[in-house]
């Protein structure tokens, strides 16, 4: 997997960003796979390439979704807590681009997500 986050095409790493997305939605994902996904799209939301961040913004809708179905079914799993947590990092560093980023369209795009959660 971090092959394909450090890839030098920003399409791959696009495709990436979106799979993990579709990765957290996938049926009832579990506490753990769903931590690991929160980290990589954190990681991802690093990117230096618009198209990239912002398919991994569109990533951390579709995560925090999870994250928090998972929550609201056991909310004293120690691990889902853990997820949820990861989660939560992950909107922070989303939350970060609307004043850090460059691209006017990354910063409409994470003011969307915001205004979602």
């Amino acid at each position: 997997m971090a092959q394909l986050q450090m890839d030098s095409s920003a399409q791959v790493r696009r495709s990436f960003a979106v799979f993990l997305g579709e990765a957290a939605q996938t049926g009832s994902p579990n506490a753990q796979l769903l931590g690991q996904i929160a980290g990589q799209v954190t990681a991802i939301l690093q990117d230096q390439s618009a198209i990239v961040v912002k398919a991994a913004l569109l990533a951390c809708s579709l995560v925090l979704q999870s994250a928090l179905a998972l929550l609201g079914a056991q909310p004293a799993d120690s691990s889902v807590q853990s997820a949820w947590n990861s989660a939560k990092a992950m909107q922070q560093a989303a939350c970060a681009l609307l004043q850090s980023h460059s691209s006017e369209s990354v910063r409409l795009t994470a003011a969307k997500l915001l205004e979602g959660v």
